[in-house]
């Protein structure tokens, strides 16, 4: 779900992306993709770091909120979706 939100949240960006490794020689082009994978897969690790808050919250006794802010993201990367699907 990071990775998802990232790219959404970045849509702008992949579009310039593409442009940009479509007009640009091959090799380039591919150091561009491989510069916009590091980009996105940066905030990869917080994921883990919302799984490990978790597991503290169901020994300490706040899962439920976490699972309810959880929701919350679900739903934030739900609307983006909707909206770029809307917008191309």
């Amino acid at each position: 779900m990071t990775k998802e939100l990232i790219e959404l949240s970045l849509f702008a960006l992949s579009l310039l992306k593409e442009t940009y490794a479509a007009i640009l020689p091959t090799k380039l082009g591919k150091s561009v993709g491989y510069a916009w994978d590091g980009l996105v897969g940066a905030g990869a690790w917080s994921g883990y770091a919302v799984a490990a808050l978790y597991f503290f919250g169901q020994e300490y006794g706040y899962a439920d909120l976490m699972c309810e802010y959880s929701t919350y993201g679900a739903k934030a990367t739900s609307y983006l979706n909707q909206f770029i699907d809307f917008a191309s």
